[in-house]
């Protein structure tokens, strides 16, 4: 599936997403048109070809599946260490028995 969206959208819809924190430090995304370059702040990554990837093609495809790596990553990595955490606390609970 893709979606296409054009340049103005993508940039009100980011800027939405902002408003929840109401601090623009939390950037998610930065597109440099001069450079040709789009940043997506959450995975750290650089993408070029910045009107291929708002058309929808393979960059944009590419981009989400970075995104949600990036996010199945973090979801495991808090599994992991609430698991550590519960195996902590159940060890200084029996220590303290």
């Amino acid at each position: 599936m893709h979606l296409y969206c054009t340049p103005e959208f993508t940039y009100y819809f980011d800027i939405a997403m902002q408003v929840g924190s109401a601090r623009r430090s939390e950037k998610i995304r930065t597109y440099n048109m001069r450079d040709d370059r789009v940043t997506d702040h959450r995975i750290n990554e650089n993408m070029y070809g910045v009107s291929r990837l708002l058309d929808g093609g393979r960059e944009l495809d590419e981009l989400i599946d970075m995104i949600q790596m990036e996010a199945r990553y973090e979801r495991l990595m808090e599994q992991l260490q609430a698991q550590e955490d519960a195996r902590t606390s159940s060890a200084a609970d029996t220590t303290r028995s």
